[in-house]
């Protein structure tokens, strides 16, 4: 899909073409779950990323100026839902080898 392709459809989304976004998702859905996938080395928290990153595209697509490729933006989105969810992951472990007082378990 072109650049120009990707800024049509974007205009139909946001003139409220339903279908049109759902295009979109299906060209990059692949890609998106790939590089979720290759960041987070799990299926399911693949998928949970990739369907995040959708969702935060469409929630932010007045934003998107169109300086870059749409596929860049989602590609960047994808990518810092990956970088999130590893964040909290490490948080998690890193609580749950401490006890009630705070000190490291042995």
């Amino acid at each position: 899909m072109t650049k120009d392709e990707e800024l049509d459809l974007i205009q139909r989304v946001l003139a409220g073409g339903s279908g049109s976004y759902e295009t979109l998702v299906l060209a990059h859905q692949k890609s998106v779950y790939n590089l979720c996938l290759r960041m987070l080395g799990n299926e399911q928290d693949a998928l949970d990323a990739s369907q995040e990153a959708f969702f935060r595209a469409w929630r932010s697509l007045a934003s998107f100026r169109g300086d870059s490729r749409f596929s860049v933006w989602l590609y960047r989105l994808a990518s810092n839902v990956c970088l999130d969810q590893l964040r909290r992951l490490s948080s998690a472990a890193e609580l749950s080898m401490t006890d009630e007082d705070g000190g490291i378990l042995d």
